[in-house]
């Protein structure tokens, strides 16, 4: 409630500001002007179309990078010779920046959605290995000689410890592939898309049309919100 109260007050305050003629409207639109704006984009489908564009890039990014980052630090995680050959390849391959290697994916997958969804599951795929791994790791060895004792055969040892156990930190790493692969599904867009959210951002600057831009940045917040809500509990 505090938060809610404190961003009413807020948005109070910045539109006593523009219409006391304090800040430029031009630069900074009042948030009523911005809230008409969404509420139009919304009723003429606009909006919808940009989140269903990026929305299936990021459903089809995020699951293919995430998932097979999980598979991939759960093993590394149950065997140190993946580990040892996979980490060190890790440890290379994901301080690049992902976007600077838009150029080329588009010269290996032109510029059809392949090369916009491929740097989106890249960047999710390194936040998801590196949590799997290390959640897997941190698993108390007690644990480990308790379950060997009574029995417990590979599958059993996966089901019933390795994956309750990882939760936790499994979750972790999807929340940062999730946010990371926002980030960068909305620079990909801009640079290279003709349509969803990150186009609209592109779109609006080159137009001028503000109110665009802050309702588009505004919708990209809370669809952030509602992921790590959704993801945090």
């Amino acid at each position: 409630m505090a938060h809610l109260l404190a961003l009413l007050g807020l948005a109070a305050a910045w539109e006593g500001a523009v219409r006391a003629e304090w800040v430029a409207p031009l630069l900074f639109p009042a948030p009523t002007t911005i809230l008409d704006w969404l509420l139009a984009s919304l009723r003429s489908g606009e909006m919808a179309e940009s989140l269903l564009a990026s929305g299936q890039r990021l459903a089809i990014g995020v699951g293919l990078g995430a998932g097979f980052g999980t598979l991939a630090g759960l093993g590394m995680g149950l065997l140190p010779r993946l580990h040892r050959a996979l980490d060190p390849v890790i440890a290379a391959l994901h301080p690049m920046p992902k976007v600077a290697l838009l150029p080329l994916f588009l010269v290996l997958f032109g510029f059809g959605e392949k090369a916009r969804v491929v740097p989106v599951a890249l960047v999710a795929f390194f936040p998801a290995a590196i949590a799997g791994a290390v959640a897997v790791r941190s698993i108390d060895p007690l644990l480990w000689d308790v379950a060997r004792n009574y029995g417990a055969g590979r599958w059993m040892l996966l089901s019933r410890l390795v994956l309750p156990g990882s939760w936790p930190m499994l979750r972790a790493g999807l929340r940062l592939s999730l946010n990371a692969a926002i980030v960068v599904l909305i620079s990909v867009e801009m640079l290279s898309g003709s349509d969803g959210l990150g186009a609209a951002v592109w779109q609006s600057w080159q137009t001028m049309r503000v109110e665009q831009l802050y309702g588009t940045l505004l919708v990209v917040a809370v669809l952030g919100i509602l992921f790590n809500r959704c993801l945090g509990r």
